[in-house]
This record gives structure tokens, C-alpha cells and sequence, in this order.
């Protein structure tokens, strides 16, 4: 089977966005030294001189022991969008 005819994975931490460039999921450690984090952020923390270095394997436990998990948020019930479509659908009738 040719690349092109391969059928479509989406394997966590291991996805492309194009050729050579990885997207990582959340607490995924990064193959450079260090062991690097993609660590959920609160909105404070975003500010300038925000270091990524210091969110790794070894600081991590600790974080979420001090925060919990951040991303827990993204992974509650969300919203029901057929419902929203058929109000707004209700709405301009």
C-alpha cells in the first residue's frame, strides 16, 4: 500500500501537523534533554519569560500535586451541539 493510501492514525503524542514537526498532547514528554513537559497552563502563568524548560519529568509530580490536573477541565461533559443548533434554528424561524 502506497503512503498516500495508508489509512489516517491519530496516535497521541505521535501526530504530525506536516512533515518534521510533532504535536504533543498534554503531559507528553519531549525527546530533548531534559525530558521537557507539555504542561496545561493556567492563564496566569502565561505571561512573558515563561520558561518551558522548567516543566519536566522530574517537576511535574509536584505541579500536579500543587494544581491537580489542568487538563481535567478540557475533558469534562461538554456542550450538546444540536441542541444550541436547534435554538438558534428556533430563533430566526
Amino acid at each position: 500500500m502506497a503512503i498516500r493510501e495508508a489509512p489516517r492514525a491519530h496516535l497521541p503524542g505521535h501526530d504530525t501537523k506536516s512533515r518534521g514537526q510533532a504535536v504533543a498532547v498534554a503531559y507528553c514528554a519531549r525527546p530533548h534533554p531534559g525530558a521537557t513537559v507539555s504542561a496545561p497552563l493556567k492563564w496566569s502563568e502565561v505571561r512573558r519569560g515563561l520558561d518551558p524548560g522548567k516543566f519536566t519529568i522530574k517537576t511535574m509530580p509536584k505541579r500536579i500535586d500543587r494544581f491537580g490536573d489542568l487538563w481535567q477541565l478540557v475533558l469534562r461533559k461538554g456542550i450538546d451541539l444540536a441542541d444550541c443548533i436547534g435554538r438558534l434554528e428556533e430563533q430566526f424561524r
